[in-house]
């Protein structure tokens, strides 16, 4: 899917990524997070200060869980 589409996505609760990303990206307090598990399981939600161009005109984003 495109970026508009995991956008919307974001904003509706899901998780999206692209297969070259470690970690999925999700939105909290309006903001767009990379999202990791910590050892305890705890998720952790790291706003991002930028994000490059390629992952904005790509087409290749999927939601997962």
């Amino acid at each position: 899917m495109k970026f508009e589409e995991a956008l919307k996505a974001m904003r509706e609760g899901k998780k999206v990524k692209r297969p070259v990303n470690l970690f999925p990206r999700a939105m909290k307090d309006g903001k767009i997070c990379e999202v990791w598990k910590r050892a305890n399981g705890k998720l952790v939600y790291e706003p991002l200060e930028t994000m490059y161009c390629s992952n904005i005109i790509a087409g290749d984003w999927e939601i997962v869980e």
